[in-house]
């Protein structure tokens, strides 16, 4: 990692504070990975993209809990 890279514990306390940017660059971070497990475990591209949404759902709902 880069000095200049801002860490996910970062983005994470500015989506808390309403940066919604910083959201955006979590999810672009996170996506695709979760949505390729989702997709192996399901067979289903509709439910991967399902499960992924609902996933940083409940992620967002929990940022200061985690």
């Amino acid at each position: 990692m880069s000095t200049g890279q801002v860490t996910d514990e970062q983005l994470g306390r500015r989506a808390l504070a309403g940066d919604r940017d910083a959201f955006t660059e979590l999810f672009a971070r996170h996506e695709s990975g979760l949505f390729n497990v989702s997709y192996r475990l399901t067979g289903s591209r509709e439910d991967a993209a399902d499960i992924t949404q609902e996933a940083f759902l409940r992620v967002f709902a929990r940022l200061d809990d985690l």
